[in-house]
């Protein structure tokens, strides 16, 4: 099971079976996808000189013309995270969405367009049109002009995310339908990836009408509907069943 956190206005997800894939240059960490190239030996001066403005200029290009036409859907394994529920899920006031992940959904196929020759490149690569595990790590992933692809470090976040417990995965932002006023995509949700929802323990009770609404219209009566409280005498979440799937 895998769960995204929402706002209280992202209940278009279940009244549409509409999902955002967003680009990595507009999530909440700056470091998103973003990985270190050396110098050359001979620029080795000059690039601690400016501290290296010219490498980083040439990852920034890279990145804009390939990673920069995907898009990103980013999940947890955990439906009890604090902080997610605070940040994610205003304050409580919103809810979380579980997801099958052994759902056809998440076996897709990713590639990008060469932005030289024009040629499509196919990514037969995890996470890369399926869903891949975050790894965190204390150091940015580097490379040497001219090394292989790093493929692998866009799936490294830094220790201190280690609490969302992160599964993504990457598409083509053309796979969906673009969202009016930016680069994010709306990508179809078939009905059975789908399998709960936790309401938040701050959620009123009209988005509980809409959800239950939305599950009722969308003929999503295999969905488990949840209440989320919070624990009378610890820092915990309590997930209480609200209606049978």
């Amino acid at each position: 099971m895998l769960y995204k956190y929402v706002k209280p206005e992202r209940i278009d997800i279940l009244e549409n079976l509409n999902i955002v894939f967003t680009p990595f240059d507009e999530l909440n960490d700056p470091f998103e996808c973003q990985f270190v190239l050396n110098p050359i030996p001979e620029e080795e001066l000059e690039a601690q000189n400016d501290e290296n403005l010219a490498e980083w200029a040439q990852v920034q290009v890279w990145l804009e013309h390939r990673i920069g036409q995907l898009g990103m859907l980013c999940l947890t394994h955990t439906d009890q995270s604090l902080p997610m529920w605070a940040h994610y899920a205003d304050n409580h006031q919103g809810f979380v969405l579980g997801f099958e992940e052994d759902n056809s959904f998440f076996k897709s196929d990713a590639y990008y367009i060469e932005p030289t020759l024009r040629t499509k490149q196919e990514l037969p690569i995890p996470g890369f049109g399926t869903l891949r595990e975050v790894e965190y790590v204390d150091e940015r992933s580097v490379i040497n002009l001219g090394d292989e692809v790093p493929w692998e470090f866009f799936f490294r976040k830094h220790k201190d995310w280690t609490y969302e417990k992160e599964v993504r995965i990457f598409r083509n932002r053309k796979d969906g339908a673009k969202l009016a006023g930016c680069r994010k995509s709306l990508v179809s949700l078939p009905s059975d990836v789908i399998n709960s929802v936790i309401v938040g323990a701050n959620a009123s009770e009209v988005l509980e009408e809409k959800i239950i609404r939305a599950l009722e219209t969308n003929n999503l009566r295999h969905v488990e509907l949840k209440r989320a409280r919070l624990h009378r005498r610890k820092f915990e979440i309590v997930i209480e069943q609200l209606q049978n799937g």
